[in-house]
């Protein structure tokens, strides 16, 4: 059970990273807009900050997209999970085992019944 409690945390943690890498694009996007236009007019020891503002908006930008990135979203979490369990017990059960076997003679068997009464 504390597997499911962990998927859900860690999907609201990718989407938490991906409002947060939003918000530092929109804020990285501004901050540069504001200093093209303001450039000329940006006193000399207020450039340095300036420059320190992108730096710090480009690695929250960079580093929150990367993980975000890497995280799966819930819905693909629970199907990872979800498939995982169902090959770990097909690959335990040996009645599991045969069913696909028997799945695809039934339909071989079936397919060939349909083109007989075609013909």
């Amino acid at each position: 059970m504390k597997e499911l409690y962990w998927l859900t945390t860690l999907g609201s943690l990718g989407e938490a990273l991906s409002i947060i890498a939003t918000t530092a694009g929109v804020l990285l996007v501004t901050i540069l807009i504001a200093g093209v236009i303001a450039w000329p007019d940006i006193k000399e020891e207020d450039k340095p900050l300036y420059k320190k503002r992108v730096k710090i908006a480009w690695i929250i930008w960079g580093i929150a997209t990367l993980i975000a990135i890497a995280i799966p979203s819930k819905e693909q979490l629970y199907i990872i999970y979800g498939v995982g369990g169902t090959i770990d017990y097909i690959k335990e059960n040996p009645t599991a085992k045969q069913l696909p076997d028997k799945c695809i003679k039934v339909l071989d068997k079936w397919a060939n019944e349909q083109l007989k009464e075609e013909k």
